[in-house]
C-alpha cells in the first residue's frame, strides 16, 4: 500500500486491528470503492481506447487494469469485447477474430 491507501490502513490498524484477509478486503472496498469512483472508473472505460503509437499489450494491459479495478471478478468474454472495441481501427480491421479466440491470442495477433 502507498500514500492513501497506507495512510489509511494504519490509522485502521490502531483504531480496529485487521486480523484477516476477508476483512481487511472488505474495510478497504468500503473506503476505496466508493459508487463516486466506480462511476469515474467506467467514465474513463467509455473514453479510453489505444493510443496512435502504442503497443497491443500495453493498450491491452491498461484496459484490464482498468476492467479489473471497476470490476475484480470480470469475465473473460468481457474483457475480450472491450479489447476488440477499443483497439485501433486499422488493426481491429486486420485481424479476423472470434470470442472463441484466447485473451493472450487476441494480444498477440
Amino acid at each position: 500500500l502507498t500514500d492513501t491507501a497506507l495512510t489509511w490502513y494504519i490509522q485502521t490498524q490502531q483504531e480496529q486491528p485487521v486480523n484477516n484477509w476477508v476483512q481487511f478486503k472488505q474495510l478497504f472496498l468500503r473506503r476505496f470503492r466508493t459508487p463516486e469512483k466506480i462511476e469515474l472508473l467506467r467514465g474513463r472505460l467509455r473514453t479510453l481506447r489505444q493510443g496512435d503509437n502504442e503497443p497491443t499489450a500495453d493498450y491491452f494491459e491498461r484496459l484490464k487494469a482498468l476492467i479489473s479495478e471497476i470490476e475484480p471478478q470480470t469475465s473473460t468474454d468481457y474483457i475480450k469485447r472491450k479489447f476488440l472495441q477499443k483497439l485501433r481501427k486499422d488493426i481491429r480491421d486486420k485481424m479476423t477474430l472470434s470470442l472463441t479466440s484466447s485473451l493472450s491470442d487476441l494480444v498477440q495477433k
